[in-house]
C-alpha cells in the first residue's frame, strides 16, 4: 500500500511539473524562509500526503481503497516594492496554473484529483506568499 501511495504522490508532482513549466516542483515541502529567492521568484510548488480517508471498510476490504487526501502548496515572492495587491496578483496566478493542471489528464496510477478549496496569504506576509490546495485523490 504505501508504494501505491508513494507512486501517487510522484504521479501528480510529475504532470504538475509537466504542466507548469518554470516552476519548481517538487513533493517536499520548504518553509519559505529556506527557500533560495530564486525559487520563490519563479513559484514553487510542492505536493504532500494529508492522510487517507473514506476506506471501503467490508470483509476483505479493511482499510483499502481509500482517498488520499493532499496539499499541494504554492509559495513565491514579488519585489519588496510592489504592493499588497501584486503579490495577491501573483497567488491568483499561481493557482490558476494548478487549476489548469487540475482540469487536465493525471498520470498512472492517479485516475482523479479534484480540488475542495484552496487558501491564500491574505497578503499577511508581503512580499512573500502562498497558495495551498486541498485535494482528493483517486488511483
Amino acid at each position: 500500500m504505501a508504494g501505491e501511495l508513494k507512486a501517487a504522490l510522484d504521479a501528480l508532482a510529475g504532470s504538475l511539473a509537466a504542466a507548469c513549466p518554470g516552476r519548481f516542483v517538487s513533493r517536499d515541502f520548504v518553509p519559505l524562509a529556506q527557500r533560495t529567492a530564486e525559487e520563490l521568484e519563479a513559484g514553487v510548488l510542492a505536493v504532500a500526503a494529508l492522510g487517507e480517508s473514506e476506506f471501503a471498510n467490508y470483509r476483505g476490504r479493511e482499510a483499502d481503497l481509500g482517498l488520499l487526501r493532499v496539499v499541494i502548496v504554492g509559495q513565491l515572492k514579488v519585489a519588496e516594492a510592489a504592493m499588497p495587491s501584486a503579490l495577491e496578483d501573483a497567488e491568483f496566478a499561481l493557482a490558476e496554473q494548478v487549476k489548469a493542471w487540475l482540469a487536465g489528464p493525471m498520470l498512472a496510477p492517479v485516475r482523479q484529483c479534484l480540488a475542495r478549496s484552496f487558501r491564500q496569504s491574505g497578503q499577511l506576509e508581503h512580499p512573500y506568499g502562498w497558495v495551498a490546495f486541498e485535494c482528493e485523490v483517486r488511483t
